[in-house]
């Protein structure tokens, strides 16, 4: 079971901030998740504070672990897409009860480092 609050969501949060290699990165995001002048967090709709009344921490344990799977230091290159291709997928999966990775596995290999332009 995951801590709801507290010590235990604490330590689980810095868990995955140092898992994604972004604990200082992320813990500073954490602070203006969800805060007037902030961002939203990319998990759920957690309502803004009114401007003056905003708690230091205004998030949980899913958002945090939202941000730090987006904020990640780990990244992928352009052979990792050449290897893993939607139609190498479909065709290996076609007919058979083989599971295709998840999002969150494929989430897990880091982001795109090269940004193409669109023509």
């Amino acid at each position: 079971m995951n801590p709801g609050g507290g010590w235990g969501a604490t330590k689980a949060t810095a868990a995955v901030l140092w898992e994604q290699k972004v604990l200082f990165k992320g813990a500073a995001a954490l602070y203006y998740m969800n805060k007037p002048g902030g961002f939203k967090c990319p998990s759920c709709a957690w309502p803004d504070p009114t401007p003056g009344h905003a708690d230091p921490l205004v998030f949980c344990e899913n958002g945090a672990k939202a941000l730090a799977w987006e904020a990640t230091a780990k990244r992928v290159t352009p052979e990792f897409f050449a290897q893993h291709t939607v139609v190498r997928w479909e065709k290996l999966t076609k007919g058979t009860r083989v599971k295709v990775p998840s999002d969150q596995s494929r989430s897990g290999q880091g982001r795109n480092r090269v940004l193409r332009a669109s023509r």
